[in-house]
């Protein structure tokens, strides 16, 4: 008989998959408390929540927000789960940084906007640049036109300008 808490804890976990664009899936066996607490400051830093919780539930909060059976293969083991609500790609670049400096945190897998991916593929996913560095690529792109067209403009004009300075400088030498 599901205890009270435990449908607590089933409502919320079905409510932060919902608002989630990631879910991450971490073995963190071997992290002392210090490292955990470590790790979720980090994740907390990018409005990613880190949470570990009993697989059971999880797989009945997956069920309830639609995604049933997507991740069953993946909820064996201590799990800890990470949830991004704004950029996809940002909780991958964490949780890899942060299991290349212990060597204790492994990633299992991730679901992302509905698309389940392996270990490896998220970890290819953490290697991509985030949502803020693409917008930046594109818009330097997209200002590299108007910039070179501005600098051609004034280019002929600024040689303008120095060759009637140089004129006048040489007119007064002349007058004087």
């Amino acid at each position: 008989m599901p205890t009270p808490k435990k449908i607590q804890e089933v409502e919320l976990l079905t409510e932060k998959i919902q608002e989630a664009k990631g879910i991450f899936l971490t073995d963190f066996t071997g992290l002392t408390v210090e490292e955990i607490t470590d790790l979720r400051a980090r994740l907390r830093k990018e409005n990613v929540m880190y949470r570990v919780t009993k697989n059971t539930l999880m797989k009945l909060a997956l069920e309830k927000a639609g995604h049933s059976g997507k991740l069953d293969s993946f909820l064996e083991g201590p799990t800890g789960l990470a949830f991004g609500f704004e950029d996809p790609v940002s909780p991958a670049k964490i949780l890899k940084d942060f299991a290349k400096e212990k060597q204790k945190l492994k990633l299992k897998a991730s679901l992302i906007e509905g698309q389940v991916f392996g270990a490896e593929e998220t970890e290819k996913l953490a290697d991509l640049p985030s949502r803020q560095e693409l917008q930046a690529q594109l818009l330097a792109l997209l200002n590299a036109p108007a910039t070179q067209l501005v600098r051609t403009l004034t280019g002929g004009m600024t040689k303008l300008l120095y060759a009637l300075q140089a004129v006048k400088e040489k007119k007064e030498k002349e007058a004087a």
